[in-house]
């Protein structure tokens, strides 16, 4: 039982009016569905930019730069006592992140360098042309030689002047930073095919299926030699018998 009279009746033919809907779904689910999309789209990006910064030369380059610069002012900032220490740890963080490279280099370096001599020789130091004879007076001169430098024999004295050479040499950043980002360039990319070892690849298959046709027809030939050296009963017989 209703508190309204009929005078507050509706017309006929009104009904409920549905939900508008989009594709089949439901506004809020369809707003909540592209909110996930779009939040898995950042984060993959996010991700991915985060991997390629890993393996980015410049930032490899200036991560290697700065570990062993670190410990070369490490090793060039301790007393006596703790310089052959600081030195071998300088040396193991080299070895660690740089060992292959240097071994690499190392192992070229002399054999490249005698195929660029050979291919642009220098020229020959021209020979001085021959003194004119001139009366010779002879001076009698004794100049006091120079006093040699005292050879270093303190290890801890050769110690810190390797390093100081080493720091000096890495302390050029812009210049070890360069080498760093052209040697992971050069040692991480791919170098093209090349087109006639490609080519010498094509020829080898070729003459490998030609062998393997030629060795058909050697199976095909002994074939024919092993009915040929049946014996000659049996071969009379077995006309004999088609006969």
């Amino acid at each position: 039982m209703t508190d309204f009279g009929p005078d507050f009746a509706g017309p006929d033919g009104y009904a409920e009016v549905a939900r508008p809907v989009f594709l089949g779904l439901d506004p809020l689910l369809l707003a909540l569905l592209i909110a996930l999309i779009l939040i898995a789209g950042v984060v993959g990006w996010a991700l991915g930019r985060s991997g390629r910064r890993e393996d980015d030369p410049e930032e490899v380059a200036k991560a290697i730069h700065a570990r062993i610069l670190a410990a070369s002012k490490a090793a060039l900032s301790v007393d006596s006592d703790r310089l052959p220490e600081k030195s071998r740890a300088l040396k193991t963080l080299v070895d660690e992140m740089l060992g292959d490279a240097v071994k690499l280099g190392a192992g070229v370096n002399g054999p490249l360098q005698e195929i660029a001599n050979a291919l642009d020789p220098k020229p020959a130091a021209p020979t001085p042309p021959p003194a004119a004879s001139a009366t010779l007076i002879n001076v009698t001169v004794n100049p006091t030689p120079p006093t040699p430098a005292p050879p270093v024999t303190d290890q801890r004295t050769q110690l810190a002047l390797a390093v100081r050479k080493f720091h000096d040499h890495w302390s050029r950043t812009s210049l070890r930073k360069a080498e760093l980002k052209g040697a992971h360039l050069q040692l991480s990319t791919r170098p093209a095919a090349d087109a006639h070892h490609a080519h010498g690849h094509g020829d080898h298959d070729d003459h490998d299926d030609h062998s393997g046709h030629e060795a058909e027809g050697h199976g095909h030939a002994d074939d024919h030699a092993d009915a040929d050296n049946r014996p000659i009963w049996e071969r009379m017989g077995k006309k004999t018998k088609k006969g």
